[in-house]
């Protein structure tokens, strides 16, 4: 897909819906292999550039249910702070000024496209976070909500779950 370009995921949803898919696969789970998470973050880069298929994956990530999201802002979350920390470790230059060190840290297995890459990913699952909070915080929510519990009901809807802001900081960034 990536050699090829991502011009038929993008002019179908269908085949944009394996993107999500394909984030939520088991073997992607395991931090000790990023190869295959970074060519999939390299994919949703490509994507986050194109503003139909982006808003299209936010739209998915904002209705997913919240574990799923979650899940996935772990995955990219794990690769930046692991890709930085063995950068730093593999360029440790004691006679060299900061800005040196964080340009071999950049060159160092081409961790800086990988991070930016996964930001970017992060992107999306922030901005359909923010999407899920905008609709808890909706004025029809809210009045559903009053109406239901004067019912004795709860409202119970999982995309109005929201993950909290700290979820999408990174130490290993600054």
């Amino acid at each position: 897909i990536l050699s090829q370009g991502c011009d038929e995921l993008v002019a179908s949803p269908a085949k944009l819906r394996g993107v999500l898919l394909m984030f939520g696969h088991r073997s992607l789970q395991d931090p000790t292999n990023f190869e295959i998470l970074k060519k999939l973050l390299q994919l949703a880069s490509r994507l986050h550039a194109v503003p139909s298929a982006r808003d299209t994956l936010v739209r998915w990530y904002s209705i997913v249910p919240l574990e799923v999201l979650e899940n996935h802002l772990v995955q990219a979350n794990q690769l930046v702070t692991l890709s930085l920390i063995e950068a730093q470790f593999a360029c440790e230059c004691s006679n060299t000024t900061s800005v040196e060190v964080g340009m071999e840290i950049a060159k160092y297995e081409n961790c800086a496209w990988h991070v930016r890459d996964a930001l970017r990913f992060m992107d999306i699952l922030f901005q359909a976070n923010r999407q899920r909070q905008a609709r808890n915080l909706d004025w029809r929510t809210i009045r559903k909500a009053q109406r239901l519990q004067r019912q004795g009901e709860k409202l119970e809807d999982e995309s109005l779950k929201f993950l909290p802001f700290a979820q999408f900081h990174n130490d290993a960034i600054n």
